[in-house]
């Protein structure tokens, strides 16, 4: 998996999440946040503040919090807001927490998710090279 989009309605309790799985990105995942209001995209906030954290067994590894500090965002007609990224290991299972703090109401969503595992190389290169592994071509 190498992204997570999550949009959070700021009118209800409602977060929506899909996952998209790419089985080449094995070291890092990019989250993507947005927000909606009910079936639109154009918000108005009040002092929104969001971030997310990336945790490995219960553990806070790295975290990112929006907007900077001494910026205000009013408005946004975009579907996503921000993308994150963090830089993960192979074939581990993490937790990301997603929150959001609009009009005082602060409200957060943990996710859990498997980065992929490495392929097997040669097995891959025999498969597009009629079986032979990187050792015969030498």
């Amino acid at each position: 998996m190498s992204n997570i989009k999550i949009k959070k309605n700021v009118l209800s309790s409602e977060w929506i999440i899909s996952e998209l799985n790419n089985d080449h990105n094995y070291n890092y995942i990019d989250v993507h946040i947005g927000f909606y209001n009910n079936n639109s995209n154009i918000v108005e906030f009040n002092t929104l503040k969001f971030g997310c954290e990336l945790y490995l067994n219960d553990i806070k590894l790295d975290s990112k919090n929006y907007p900077p500090e001494n910026i205000n965002m009013f408005k946004t007609q975009s579907e996503y807001l921000q993308v994150i990224r963090f830089n993960c290991e192979a074939s581990t299972t993490y937790k990301i927490k997603v929150w959001i703090d609009n009009f005082g109401v602060y409200e957060d969503k943990f996710i859990t998710f498997t980065t992929p595992t490495i392929p097997d190389y040669v097995e891959e290169f025999k498969l597009y090279h009629n079986g032979k592994s990187p050792d015969d071509l030498i």
